[in-house]
């Protein structure tokens, strides 16, 4: 098989069609050739290289730099001295060892489901909702501005008052005697038919609520139509 491939080459180089592509090939070759120009400019490329390289080297020995090295070890290791990095490795790969050693256990189902006990456990749960708590900030903006067109109204937004499972924002002032609520709504965060579901409830606790949305606080510049609405809601009898 090699013999008969080696003389069908050797024929097809010896051919017109394998003549033509020799003379093609040496006139590619002869073409590719550098100019005085690019090659000078080459060899002034890797004269500029050297030097940054012998540069870097020669930075690289000088005490500053040393110095400065030195400090970002240690402070990526925690340590004062560098002599300590091969402890702090040490007990590095000791706790990752561990930690490898110990990945299976959690995850077997009994863990697994221990842990989600945990997690819904009623007091889990509490320190979740104290955590929330604490982590917003009463009032909102919006709600901020609600409040400064209507001071007289009291703020309740941090859960100082209690509907049933709700916790109003505002409430008017005896709320004991005028079972009035207030809520501003963001549609980010509320729709239509929570506002409609909402005063349901609150009317079967004995409560009136009014839902202002931030669009009415934002787009209402002259205030009228606002007020006017809070105004009627509070000044209407039983």
């Amino acid at each position: 098989m090699n013999e008969k491939l080696s003389r069908a080459m050797k024929k097809y180089w010896e051919s017109d069609a394998g003549k033509q592509k020799k003379e093609n090939y040496r006139h590619n070759l002869d073409a590719v050739h550098y100019s005085p120009s690019e090659h000078a400019n080459e060899v002034q490329e890797i004269e500029r290289r050297n030097k940054i390289k012998k540069s870097m080297f020669a930075l690289c020995k000088t005490e500053d730099y040393k110095h400065k090295r030195d400090d970002g070890v240690r402070q990526k290791y925690g340590v004062q001295f560098v002599s300590q990095i091969p402890a702090v490795r040490q007990q590095r790969s000791e706790s990752i060892k561990l930690a490898r050693k110990m990945s299976p256990k959690y995850h077997t189902q009994e863990y697994i489901r221990a842990s989600v006990e945990r997690l819904n456990s009623p007091a889990a749960l509490a320190k979740k909702v104290q955590t929330l708590l604490l982590s917003k900030q009463f009032p909102n903006y919006w709600e901020k501005q609600f409040w400064s067109i209507f001071p007289t109204l009291q703020y309740t937004g941090h859960r100082s008052f209690r509907v049933g499972k709700l916790f109003p924002d505002f409430i008017v002032p005896p709320v004991d005697k005028t079972k009035k609520l207030i809520e501003v709504f963001g549609k980010c965060y509320h729709t239509p038919e929570e506002e409609t579901s909402r005063k349901q409830y609150l009317k079967k606790m004995g409560f009136d609520c009014l839902v202002v949305w931030v669009s009415e606080i934002k787009n209402d510049l002259n205030r009228n139509s606002l007020l006017k609405k809070v105004n009627d809601f509070i000044e209407k009898q039983g």
